[in-house]
């Protein structure tokens, strides 16, 4: 995903962008968003790049539990 569409599209290095955006593992996900809230977001903005209801449902079971 971070190669094939989302650094094309965002012209950006996909292992920069894969340290920075939660794509990827559930465990990846969660220390990323851990540390933007302990950075002080307060909000998310999640943007489903396929299958939005799948990835969606995905979030809802296996990130969003370990996120308090």
């Amino acid at each position: 995903m971070l190669e094939d569409v989302l650094g094309p599209l965002l012209g950006r290095d996909p292992a920069e962008l894969g340290e920075q955006l939660p794509v990827g593992s559930p465990e990846h996900c969660v220390r990323l968003l851990a540390r933007y809230s302990a950075a002080g977001a307060g909000r998310m903005i999640l943007w489903p790049v396929r299958d939005p209801v799948d990835q969606l449902e995905l979030f809802v079971r296996e990130v969003r539990p370990s996120l308090g």
